[in-house]
């Protein structure tokens, strides 16, 4: 789901569209929740749409102070 949302772009997918891209068992909120509390996807609401979307920001940083620091 990650690995989608980021090639998605900022303007991100509703759950329902991330459910077609995606083939897990597991319900997206399973594998969104972790994303969310880590702060790598943020969501909005959109209409009646729950749209998710990469944090580009926050990516960048994690990925910077991986480099920097491991």
């Amino acid at each position: 789901m990650f690995r989608t949302l980021v090639k998605v772009g900022p303007e991100g997918l509703s759950a329902d569209q991330l459910a077609t891209f995606v083939d897990s068992p597991a319900s997206l909120s399973s594998h969104l929740d972790p994303l969310l509390n880590a702060k790598l996807v943020s969501r909005r609401g959109h209409g009646r749409y729950i749209v998710y979307a990469a944090r580009y920001d926050e990516i960048n940083d994690l990925l910077a102070y991986l480099l920097g620091h491991c």
